[in-house]
Order: C-alpha cells, then structure tokens, then sequence
C-alpha cells in the first residue's frame, strides 16, 4: 500500500506524463474532485474516470503543450494530505506561473476527495479565456 505522500507524488506524475490508466488506480472509485473559479474548468467532478477525464483532456486542451506541475512541498495530517504545487502554462503569447494547493483525502492508498485552491483565481481564470487579437486587413 502507497504511504500519503507516494499516492501524490505518484498522482501527479501520472498527470504530467498523460498516463490516464495510472491515475485511475490512484483515485477512488466515487472520488470526487472541486476545482475552484469561473473558469471552463470549475466546478465538482465525481468518479475515477471522471476526474481522469478531465485531466487528461484539459493538462493540453489549451495550453498545446502539457502544463508542468512540480510538487513543493506535502504535509500529511490523518488521512488528509496538504500538497503545495508551482504550475507553468503557456497560451498563444501568454505565460502563467502560480502556486496552487491541493487538499486530498486519502483512504486505502486512493484519493477519495480533492480540493483544488489557485493563488489568484481572477489571474487563472481570465489567463484560461484570453483570446489574442485577431489581426485583419481591410486592404484587398
């Protein structure tokens, strides 16, 4: 069985390299994931396929390439895990550094509930639906 910090040392590398099926196991099957804002990406998301989904879709849906999660630091209280992480993205001619917290619990070496905390919701969430200018040409 994975100690705390191992399930999400190893949720996040599952994450990084677009490896689904990993996550998967990592997660309890009626897990449920929050993820704060108004951005498209908030709100709750229920079942280990469900959350994996949703992952996998959005860690390059925007971005093009994968955003890079590094793990900074994890406190382990009971069953809970406190893991702080530094995120990078980039968008068309933007880039996005920030500091995020997630907040998991975690029972029988699977995460059952995880709650995602940005550091500057408004700078993530209006950083995810920036359109650049379209340049036009009024010349024929």
């Amino acid at each position: 069985m994975l100690a705390h910090e191992a399930v999400v040392h190893a949720c996040l590398e599952a994450i990084t390299r677009g490896d689904e099926a990993s996550l998967r196991r990592l997660l309890a099957e009626h897990a449920v994931f929050h993820f704060p804002g108004q951005s498209r990406f908030a709100g709750d998301y229920s079942g280990d396929g469900t959350i994996a989904a949703f992952w996998m879709a959005h860690r390059t849906e925007l971005a093009g390439d994968p955003v890079q999660m590094q793990l900074e630091d994890v406190r382990v209280v009971g069953e809970q895990v406190i893991a702080l992480v530094a995120l990078r993205a980039q968008r068309h001619d933007a880039v996005m550094e920030w500091h995020g917290t997630f907040l998991m619990f975690i029972a029988q070496a699977q995460i059952a509930e995880w709650w995602c905390e940005l550091g500057d919701r408004r700078a993530f969430d209006h950083f995810w639906t920036y359109q650049p200018a379209v340049m036009t040409s009024d010349a024929d």
